[in-house]
This record gives C-alpha cells, structure tokens and sequence, in this order.
C-alpha cells in the first residue's frame, strides 16, 4: 500500500512527538540519578511519578505509530526529499535518546541497589548493636514472677 504525502506528514508529526517526550524523559531520568545520589527519596518519588505519566504518554504514541511499522519506507510519498531526511533525523534522534536514557535508568538501579545494600548493612549493624547493649542490660537471673510453685510435700 503507497502512503500519501498527509500519512506521512502524521507520521513525521509523531515521530517529533516522539523526540519531545523522550527529551522529557531523559531530563527526568537525569534528575533521577540526582536525587538518588543524594537520598532525596521525596524528590526521587515525584521524578517516578511524572516519569510514570511519560511512559503512559510514550506508550499511546507508540500506538500511534504501529500502522507505519509495516510499511515499506521506499514507498512513502513525502513533501520533498528534505521533509523525509528531517524524520529520519528525528528518528535517529528518537534511538539515541533511547540508548542514553537506558544507560542513565542501569545506572539509576545500580545506585539503588548499592543504596540499598548500605542501608541494609546499617540496619543489621545497628541490630547487633542493641542486642549487645540489651544483653549488657539484661538480669542475670529470672525475675520472679509473684506465683511460687511449692515444691515440697509433707508427709
């Protein structure tokens, strides 16, 4: 099926809907690693958030873009040889915003998981820490209880 030169304006609309919120995402991703070296968990959640509603955003435009993904791009119809280079430039901008903001996420969960192994490691430190000051604190002996078992028997 040849597109028409409309089709293929939509799909150079998209595909720099595309870029914008890639850009979005990849400013937010970048904050991301700020607040995660930083331990701003109130900040980092926000970032989630509205990275959240992005993703939400990307995902319908991709809907958008599935009835082109079968079409042969030698049979597009364009405006002019300059219109289809400019999409393609924004296409291959699209990929390397995508290659950049999938290093920035490894190295997000990355930190994370260091963040959380250091956590992890203060809390099992700060445990034994209380079990050596209670046992430090503990009666030698049981305390009595105020009932008494009588033992012995007469006779």
């Amino acid at each position: 099926m040849e597109t028409t030169v409309n089709s293929t304006e939509r799909l150079a609309e998209l595909i720099a809907q595309k870029r914008d919120l890639l850009e979005q995402f990849r400013q937010l991703t970048r904050q991301q690693w700020d607040w995660i070296s930083s331990g701003q968990t109130d900040r980092l959640m926000n970032v989630l958030a509205a990275k959240e509603e992005l993703l939400r955003r990307l995902h319908q435009l991709e809907r958008q873009l599935d009835p082109f993904r079968g079409e042969d791009p030698d049979k597009r119809r364009w405006a002019s040889p300059e219109a289809r280079a400019a999409c393609q430039q924004m296409a291959a901008a699209c990929a390397a915003l995508l290659d950049e903001i999938l290093l920035w996420e490894q190295k997000g969960t990355q930190q994370m998981a260091q963040l959380r192994d250091q956590a992890a490691a203060q809390l099992q430190q700060w445990q034994q820490q209380a079990e050596t000051a209670q046992a430090y604190h503990a009666p030698p002996h049981p305390q009595p209880t105020g009932y008494y078992l009588d033992v012995a028997s007469e006779g």
